[in-house]
């Protein structure tokens, strides 16, 4: 009698394997990509930081459309149209979105936006409206309060 012994990481091995090469044979399908965000508040302003490696400024798309930033773009496989044959495809391409709404007492109308060594940073500054407006209060002794408080003490 034969035992067949399995080896259910090797199983797991031979799926991942076919997924790769099923992925191999569908050249134009790509893959959708995510954009990381940092998002921070710092100096009267709200920050939003995109990273796309490998992007140019004018491969990419910074909008608002009401409270909502959007950024879009397209990254492309640049070997894509030679005949390669492909053994592992993990770089990412293909069309990308990523929307993040912004809160309330930023001035989207006076966004800047700046894309150094690909990475995109968006700078909000607050409205006159949402800076705390800071109101200091005069401390007195607690002694000087007590005799202001109490009758028929001159001061």
């Amino acid at each position: 009698m034969l035992l067949n012994r399995q080896n259910p990481l090797r199983e797991l091995d031979q799926l991942m394997e076919s997924i790769d090469s099923l992925w191999g044979q569908v050249p134009a399908l790509g893959m959708p990509t995510n954009v990381p965000l940092d998002i921070y508040e710092k100096d009267n302003a709200l920050f939003v930081r995109a990273s796309l490696p490998g992007m140019k400024p004018e491969e990419v798309e910074v909008a608002f459309e009401r409270d909502v930033l959007t950024i879009r773009g397209e990254t492309k496989a640049e070997w894509e149209t030679t005949e390669a044959k492909v053994y592992r495809r993990e770089s990412r391409y293909g069309r990308f979105a990523r929307s993040v709404r912004i809160p309330e007492g930023y001035a989207l109308d006076q966004a800047e936006a700046t894309f150094k060594d690909g990475v995109i940073e968006i700078r909000l500054p607050k409205t006159e409206m949402a800076m705390p407006e800071v109101k200091r209060i005069p401390l007195r002794a607690a002694n000087e309060a007590e005799k202001a408080d109490s009758p028929g003490v001159n001061t």
